[in-house]
């Protein structure tokens, strides 16, 4: 990569980093109507949401062996 790039793919990451710190800082500011005990701990759905990504990553590999083709599967 060159150096131009690395510094964009930085300058989104911190961006990205502080739109997640203040959305976990407004979580407690947010007045909700709870369906169950859970959702009422502090950072649950920052949490909830990192963890489904987690799962997904996760499930997408195993998906991709099972679905997987030979690298010259359709000829050359």
């Amino acid at each position: 990569m060159n150096d131009s790039r690395l510094k964009r793919l930085g300058t989104a990451t911190i961006l990205l980093a502080i739109v997640c710190a203040v959305a976990l800082l407004l979580d407690g500011a947010i007045d909700r109507h709870l369906d169950t005990e859970a959702e009422g701990l502090f950072g649950f759905y920052c949490l909830y949401g990192f963890f489904a990504i987690v799962v997904l990553v996760f499930l997408s590999r195993i998906l991709r062996r099972i679905v997987a083709r030979e690298e010259h599967f359709y000829g050359d």
